[in-house]
């Protein structure tokens, strides 16, 4: 829900498995999932043995949002499954997070912003429009039952500068 709509958070919080998309593809380098994150600092929380959700995107995920210089922060337990972690730990990550999520304020009006979302139609789903802040990706007159199914990516950069708005 984070990757979708960043807007609506002041942080994310991930425990046990995080928003992250699947490979995009080569068109798409790994930081396309990220780029709604900007404003959206993040902490990840998950046990190096949890066979439910495998730890692995995690720490992909912990090295690019510190290379890409997000705010985010990433603690992995390394005696840990899905969930027997968080309750052998609970006082320690009540402390550690209490203070950071609350000191946390939503970015509502952010001066330059970029949307990644992607968008799938089908006989089943409708096509769902994207975006966050002030930046929006709609598909207008897309009527889906003219396709057997249609999955394409999409990115919309914005910027403000004074009274001037570039897309």
């Amino acid at each position: 829900y984070s990757l979708r709509y960043p807007d609506l958070f002041a942080a994310v919080f991930p425990m046990a498995g995080g928003p992250w998309y699947p490979d995009l593809g080569p068109e798409y380098p790994p930081e396309s999932n990220f780029m709604n994150l900007k404003f959206l600092p993040i902490s990840i929380w998950h046990g190096a043995l949890d066979k439910n959700v495998p730890v692995g995107p995690e720490r992909k995920a912990a090295v690019l949002l510190q290379k890409l210089k997000y705010e985010s922060f990433y603690k992995e337990y390394p005696d840990g499954d899905h969930g027997n972690w968080f309750h052998a730990d609970s006082g320690f990550i009540k402390k550690e997070t209490s203070g950071w999520l609350n000191a946390k304020v939503r970015t509502p009006h952010p001066k330059e912003v970029t949307y990644f979302a992607e968008l799938v139609i089908s006989k089943v789903a409708k096509p769902i429009p994207g975006g966050a802040y002030w930046v929006h990706i709609v598909t207008p007159g897309i009527d889906s039952n003219e396709f057997k199914s249609a999955y394409w990516k999409a990115k919309i950069s914005g910027k403000i500068d004074g009274q001037k708005v570039e897309v």
